[in-house]
This record gives structure tokens, C-alpha cells and sequence, in this order.
């Protein structure tokens, strides 16, 4: 059964320059690369590869680097291990915006070489976690919050926000 996910592109507040420029600029950076690339790109790099990583080695390794965010690893299980090839990626920016679609085309990878070109040159933590998708151009608001905030997020039918953004799928992906 094909599963669908929000993603979130985006680099991080804390390492982009100038004041209150970090998050369209870096979320345009981001989405660009994982366009261009036909990937889509997370971050954590110091947790290492997690290629053949159990979920819960994903957890300990994720808690020796960060013990005040206990939700980061639960993103990272779901990356490496819970969506699979044939779901739908939705590239959200915010929690009202859809800025594309794709199918997952592939395993995920670690490739921290990658992961730097996706910095731009700039003197950023890499996001060397990646999952092959292919993407359709789609871009679309909706009036109010949809997304959850987590940086990968399962959207299920159970959702309560699922027959709005149904209905905005549908025009993409149609009858879903």
C-alpha cells in the first residue's frame, strides 16, 4: 500500500547568515538541490551512515548527540526505514504550502559528499541522508495549517486535515 509523507527542505536557522534571511533563503537552496538532484535531503549528519541501522540503534546513536530533542530520531527511523519506494512524497514549506510532489524512486543512501555540494558552499552541517524521488512541479496554499511540524511526517487518511489536502493531491495525482 503506498504511503503518503511531508517533508520539510529546508536548512537550519542556526546556520544560515544574516538576520531573518535563514528560512526562505535557505529553504530555496534546499528545494533547488533536492529538485535538481531528483533526492530529497535530511540532516543529522552526526549520527554517521544509518545504511542497515535497526531503529532502535537509530535512537541510541541519535541520543548521544542530542538528549534535549528526543523527537529527532523518530524523523530519522522514519526516513531510513518506514517509507519505502512507490510512496508519495509532499515538499512542504511551512504548514500551509505544498511546493512539490514525488514518488520514491529507491532506497535511502548516505553519501555525506553529497550532503556537503548540498550545502552550497556555505559553512553548513551537511544533510548527507538522502531518498531518491522523482518530482512533479506543484505548488499550492492552502488557507490554513495542514502539516504537522515534524521535518517527516506520515499523512494518513486518519488525518484531520486529510480531505483537504485529498482534494488538492487529487489534482496531481488524481483519484488518490
Amino acid at each position: 500500500m503506498v504511503k503518503y509523507w511531508s517533508v520539510a527542505p529546508y536548512r537550519n536557522q542556526r546556520t544560515m547568515p544574516g538576520p531573518q534571511s535563514w528560512h526562505l533563503e535557505g529553504f530555496e537552496q534546499a528545494w533547488k538541490y533536492d529538485r535538481e538532484n531528483s533526492v530529497i535531503a535530511i540532516g543529522w549528519y552526526e549520527v554517521g551512515d544509518l545504511s542497515g541501522v535497526s531503529k532502535s540503534e537509530i535512537g541510541s546513536r541519535y541520543m548521544q548527540n542530542w538528549t534535549d530533542n528526543s523527537r529527532g530520531y523518530v524523523n530519522l527511523q522514519r526516513f531510513w526505514h518506514d517509507i519505502k519506494q512507490n510512496d508519495r512524497i509532499i515538499a512542504r514549506y511551512g504548514l500551509k504550502r505544498i511546493v512539490g510532489v514525488g514518488v520514491v524512486t529507491g532506497k535511502p543512501f548516505y553519501d555525506l559528499a553529497k550532503g556537503q555540494l548540498w550545502t552550497g558552499g556555505l559553512p553548513i552541517r551537511p544533510h548527507p541522508n538522502f531518498l531518491p524521488v522523482s518530482w512533479e512541479e506543484f505548488d499550492h496554499e492552502f488557507k490554513e495549517s495542514v502539516f504537522h511540524r515534524d521535518t517527516v511526517f506520515e499523512v494518513k487518511e486518519t488525518h484531520k486535515h486529510w480531505p483537504t489536502m485529498k482534494d488538492a493531491l487529487d489534482q496531481v495525482w488524481g483519484c488518490i
